[in-house]
């Protein structure tokens, strides 16, 4: 890989997530003739070559992959703050930039990218094997002030940030405390984070590795998994796009307020949570029990069989679910300390220790202290209870487009989020009900069809009672003229709605797609308006336009590129829907106040681009699971379950 070409690397990385592309657009990037291009492909490494599929005019990669290009890095240090450097070979990303550290350079916001490592490492220095084109490997330096203590919290945020901006490109996974990204018992992620002192002030270098292509090594099929198993079209560089903007934002955000601004949303990520564990010191096992969180400063909270709960700090601690059968080796999971590696930054030698069954987690915007949801119990803070089958009174469930959500309400009628997986891998729901709800009243709501909806009865071995829009339901009158086509989460966000204002209402779900309702204040459902969400908006530019198949720069008022442009395009289009909702809302009814309550895992990028005025001016939320909340408040009322 020493000797790639650039042409040819450009050409690699043009093609790199796996949609397909015309020959006429990609000379046009290169600025050479069509008939060249195959000259470039044949530079790179033979099978890398194989990966490719031509067809009328067409190129497409078998599948997705790890690369980015010079070209493609250039672009994102134009857009995100960050100084990206690409290399075909090194010895370590996390080493290039500590290298530089050690000759006095300024490092801060520096990252480095490598299609290929030589001495790769993970925690306590082990080694560890890479494939070119599999894991999307790189490292980042940030100037921290904060001290050793504060440091231990640093891979659960980028933990968290990466999982965030993972879900954002469709590939959706949890966090295993605490520094692995997972989905189910297969490890997807991981990340490496180093520092030293210089002065008064510390320098941190953040190594990450994602998975992008399957494993080929054998012995990591089973104990890994990678992008492509859920998205045929993961884009390393869009990736890395969106991610180093959001991890400055997070970062400064945690020197200004330290973990407690994230520890409500990363607990409601955590895949063990609720789950009895192990817990292991340099293989020998201190401590059991059921984890219920993390603290404020990023420690794993667990309730031991005494009913006490125990706060176990990062260091040299290791954590396993109880029904893992081997004992993990002494160090294999920890976190930072300072100038120490102490985290696999791919799926190596430890991710075999994950053993739950797969399921998908909700994108949570990294300031999660200002979400609603972090004053109810789904948060798993304060006074959390974990689920037992005495506990458990009904069962309800969202049936999304793409994935299933469920939630469980105890006896004192609190509603807890139980998990959420693809239909593909309903095992996770399979295992809860068994579990904790073999016997208990299911309610829910679908839009994902009859076939999906099967598919959810089946993995609860028995029948779900399924709830459609209604006319009328706890006072609220539906306006829609043929209520049998109303879609029915529409609905139930809007009964959900009800639970955190009861003022005149702009509803917003962000998902697959985009619903923008309005609900009078009096509890007039109007109805509403329908439209893409970013990624529909993103693959019908990629797929029906000549030219605009790039990566989404950033959102300006005046974009002048044109990837801005784009995201630009989609942030108005978003905002702008519900600003119009809400001005038709606010004159209709006069003199009453609005508010906008926002659901779904894009929430959160509109409620940013909501003019400051309209923000002041009204009470703008963001909930979490909101269909959810909108059956409870059905069930509870009704008492029909």
């Amino acid at each position: 890989m020493k000797l790639l070409a650039t042409n040819a690397w450009t050409l690699w990385g043009a093609l790199a997530d796996g949609k397909r592309q015309h020959v006429r657009d990609l000379a046009q990037l290169l600025g050479c003739d069509a008939y060249a291009l195959y000259g470039h492909w044949k530079q790179l490494p033979v099978d890398i070559q194989k990966q490719l599929r031509q067809h009328d005019g067409w190129w497409q990669l078998k599948q997705a992959m790890a690369v980015v290009s010079p070209l493609q890095a250039a672009f994102i240090s134009d857009n995100t703050g960050f100084q990206l450097q690409v290399l075909p070979e090194t010895t370590s990303t996390n080493d290039v930039l500590w290298q530089r550290w050690q000759e006095g350079a300024e490092i801060h916001k520096q990252a480095v990218c490598a299609l290929e490592q030589s001495q790769g490492r993970g925690r306590l220095q082990r080694p560890w094997q890479n494939v070119v084109g599999q894991t999307l490997m790189f490292s980042l330096a940030y100037q921290i002030e904060h001290g050793q203590a504060g440091l231990a919290a640093l891979p659960l945020i980028v933990g968290l940030v990466v999982q965030q901006v993972l879900a954002e490109q469709q590939v959706h996974a949890q966090l295993k405390w605490p520094n692995d990204i997972v989905v189910g018992a297969r490890k997807l992620c991981g990340i490496l984070v180093e520092s030293k002192q210089r002065g008064e002030r510390w320098h941190v270098v953040i190594g990450i590795g994602v998975n992008v292509m399957q494993p080929r090594q054998e012995q990591l099929r089973d104990i890994a998994t990678a992008c492509n198993a859920q998205t045929a079209d993961f884009s390393s560089a869009s990736f890395l796009q969106q991610l180093l903007p959001q991890l400055d934002q997070a970062l400064q955000l945690f020197l200004a307020q330290g973990f407690g601004a994230f520890q409500a949303a990363y607990t409601a990520q955590m895949r063990d949570l609720d789950q009895n564990v192990n817990l292991f010191e340099r293989g020998a096992i201190i401590g059991h029990g059921q984890v219920v969180g993390v603290n404020e400063l990023g420690g794993l909270r667990v309730l031991d069989e005494a009913g006490q709960e125990q706060v176990y700090l990062n260091g040299e601690i290791s954590m396993r679910p109880e029904q893992a059968p081997d004992v993990p080796q002494a160090g294999s999971e920890s976190a930072i300390a300072p100038e120490s590696a102490k985290s696999d930054p791919i799926s190596a030698n430890n991710a075999g220790a994950d053993t739950l069954a797969e399921q998908q987690t909700p994108v949570a915007p990294v300031s999660a202290q200002t979400r609603t949801n972090s004053d109810y119990a789904n948060t798993h803070t304060g006074t959390h209870k974990p689920a037992t089958n005495q506990s458990v009174r009904y069962i309800l469930l969202d049936g999304g487009n793409s994935q299933l959500k469920w939630a469980w309400v105890d006896g004192e009628r609190q509603l807890h989020f139980g998990g959420r997986a693809p239909y593909a891998n309903l095992q996770a729901f399979a295992d809860f009900m068994t579990k904790h709800a073999p016997e208990l009243p299911i309610i829910g709501c679908a839009v994902c069809g009859a076939k999906k909806m099967a598919l959810v009865e089946e993995a609860a071995a028995r029948g779900v009672r399924w709830l459609p829009s209604m006319r009328h339901a706890l006072g609220v009158t539906n306006h829609y003229y043929k209520v049998q086509q109303h879609g029915s989460d529409r609905w139930f966000n809007v009964l959900g709605s009800r639970m955190y204002s009861q003022n005149s209402c702009v509803v917003v779900s962000c998902g697959t797609a985009i619903t923008v309702d309005a609900i009078t204040h009096d509890n007039h459902y109007l109805g509403g308006s329908i439209m893409p969400g970013f990624n529909l908006m993103k693959e019908a530019m990629a797929a029906k336009t000549a030219n605009l198949n790039q990566p989404i720069g950033k959102a300006y008022p005046f974009a002048t590129s044109t990837p801005n442009a784009l995201a630009s395009g989609m942030h108005d289009a978003a905002s702008g829907a519900v600003i119009l909702m809400y001005q038709r809302l606010k004159e209709r009814q006069q003199g009453q106040t609005v508010d906008i309550i926002l659901t779904g895992g894009g929430a959160s990028k509109i409620e940013q681009h909501l003019p400051q005025a309209l923000i002041l001016d009204s009470q703008v939320k963001i909930v979490d699971n909101l269909v959810l909340f909108g059956l409870q408040n059905w069930v509870e009322h009704t008492c029909n379950y």
